[in-house]
């Protein structure tokens, strides 16, 4: 027997007719489908539970994580410059870059601290030439980057 999943979209109005509201679900059989289905958007999903058996084998023999250790790895420290042309402040390029899905999680980078200049930004500024950006941003800074 397969299992019915249900959902609603979130983003589709549900429509008020004589003041009951109308509520339109559908219907796939997989999660796979239903991610497909999606697309993203939002939903509230009705999953049927597990059979009985599946919640009886998983009750006499839960699953054990192992903790075992994975090995070196090395921790880089990264100076980045972001020009933040749309205006979208540091909180948010902050959250774009910690949030950001990487393949396979291979990095998971986070701010550890974040600072901000006010420019006027023009295409002359010397920010937007690869030859003169190094040492813009330490005037702006007043730091020294390596190389």
């Amino acid at each position: 027997m397969r299992r019915l999943i249900r959902f609603r979209r979130l983003d589709r109005p549900c429509p008020i007719i004589d003041g009951v509201r109308i509520e339109r679900w559908e219907v796939t059989f997989s999660e796979r489908r239903l991610f497909a289905y999606l697309d993203g958007a939002m939903a509230e999903v009705d999953m049927p539970a597990r059979p009985w058996w599946v919640r009886w084998w998983r009750r006499v023999f839960p699953v054990r994580f192992e903790t075992r250790e994975v090995g070196s790895m090395k921790v880089y420290k990264v100076e980045l410059l972001i020009v933040d042309h749309d205006g979208i402040g540091m909180q948010e390029v902050c959250d774009v870059i910690e949030n950001e899905s990487y393949p396979n999680y291979c990095i998971a980078p986070r701010v550890m601290a974040i600072e901000a200049r006010d420019v006027v930004f023009t295409d002359d500024h010397p920010l937007n030439s690869r030859n003169t950006s190094r040492a813009e941003f330490q005037r702006l800074f007043r730091c020294t980057s390596n190389d």
